[in-house]
């Protein structure tokens, strides 16, 4: 199976989507994410671990300064552009991917575009706050948008067969006509089967990275693009040799 090509415009960037598949690199610049909270809040060291993770196979960085882990709390809009405007500005300047704002707030979305971002990921799908899907087309970025259920919450004993579902049938969603973009990276959904905490959950990453490329994902948002760029590519020899 050869996955037609097809090009994905970031403002004034490009992502080729269907020739092999592409990483979205995670850069946290929280205190409180639930992998990799602290290790990047300086400027230096953002950089840093971009350039690094560029260096490794990503081909987008999605820059985050809010977490959303579960029992999170918001930070507010100010502080959220306050961390992560100087990362993108700087991004920008001395990177060729496209750079990513992960937010769900209309204030952080238009500052980090004013600042060059070049994708909106947003966790809400545009359904929290209506000026989002507005700030987003105004520019001409890209965007991500989640499926972000409510109901998962009100109905626990439902959760995993809704994810085991929404796994198994992955395929189906190219439908939609849209590229697609799988974001597990290290999440609780791994524990549900393996009972690890998030600092050992690299292998059971890999193995949903590996199904979602031989299922035609294109994109995947993970913390260790090392490792996952690697299992993608293996997996998508396989996929198009079969």
């Amino acid at each position: 199976m050869t996955l037609p090509t097809r090009e994905l415009h970031c403002r004034d960037r490009r992502l080729t989507l269907g020739r092999q598949p592409l990483i979205v690199g995670i850069l946290n610049v929280t205190d409180d994410s639930f992998f990799d909270g602290g290790q990047h809040n300086s400027l230096p060291a953002a950089v840093s671990h971009a350039r690094l993770l560029i260096a490794e196979g990503a081909s987008v960085i999605d820059v985050g300064g809010q977490s959303t882990r579960p029992g999170y709390v918001e930070v507010g809009p100010d502080e959220e552009i306050r961390r992560v405007v100087p990362v993108i500005r700087e991004l920008v300047r001395h990177t060729a991917v496209p750079i990513s704002i992960d937010t769900y707030q209309p204030a952080v979305a238009r500052a980090a575009l004013e600042a060059g971002a070049h994708i909106v990921n947003d966790i809400h799908g545009l359904q929290r706050d209506p000026a989002m899907a507005s700030v987003i087309a105004e520019s001409g970025a890209a965007a991500i948008l989640m499926h972000n259920d409510p109901s998962f919450r009100e109905t626990p004993g439902d959760v995993i067969e809704k994810i085991k579902t929404f796994l198994a049938r992955i395929s189906e969603l190219h439908a939609l006509g849209y590229p697609l973009l799988l974001g597990v990276s290290r999440k609780s959904v791994i524990s549900h089967v393996l009972d690890l905490p998030p600092d050992e959950r690299l292998e059971g990453t890999l193995a949903l990275t590996a199904l979602a490329v031989s299922q035609g994902v294109q994109l995947h948002r993970v913390h260790d693009v090392l490792a996952n760029h690697r299992a993608a590519l293996m997996a998508a020899s396989l996929r198009d040799a079969r």
